[in-house]
């Protein structure tokens, strides 16, 4: 690390740029940057080269596979079918919420309060922390009524 240069961080990033999207180029310069100020920390190095160069573009993104507006309108509506998709509460919590599905399935009913007062509390959907996932983001009043309405219908 001692023969390190910024020309050769500069040379590897651009190297790295031009295969991989601008986001990876960042996180492998951020990583590079950490890793040089921990030697820096313990003597190692004399100075960190990498936070002297600044990160090239590199290629586009892939692009977003987020749904619409009108097809997560159209999904909310034929999932709130219940009598033929079993599963649209669980569809409808993770529309309106943006909680990831992973983490849907790991709830279970003694994660909801349906008892909550959504209508006069926009921030609250009711869902309580447990370990290992963290708190669903608020939510505005008309989504938490939505999906209490859902769960509700859902015979639970």
């Amino acid at each position: 690390m001692h023969d390190l240069t910024a020309h050769d961080v500069r040379q590897a990033l651009t190297a790295l740029a031009k295969k991989q999207s601008s986001a990876t180029v960042a996180i492998a310069h951020n990583a590079l940057t950490r890793a040089i100020r921990h030697a820096e920390s313990r003597d190692l190095v004399r100075r960190n080269v990498s936070a002297l160069i600044d990160t090239p573009t590199g290629q586009t993104g892939r692009p977003s596979q987020a749904m619409t507006l009108e097809q997560t309108r159209k999904l909310t509506e034929v999932a709130s079918d219940l009598t033929t998709h079993r599963l649209g509460a669980y569809v409808t919590l993770c529309l309106q919420t943006g909680i990831r599905t992973e983490e849907a399935r790991a709830l279970t009913w003694q994660h909801v309060d349906l008892d909550g007062k959504p209508d006069q509390d926009p921030a609250l959907l009711g869902l309580t922390r447990f370990d290992g996932h963290p708190d669903l983001a608020p939510v505005q009043r008309t989504c938490a009524r939505h999906i209490l309405d859902a769960l509700t219908e859902d015979g639970h």
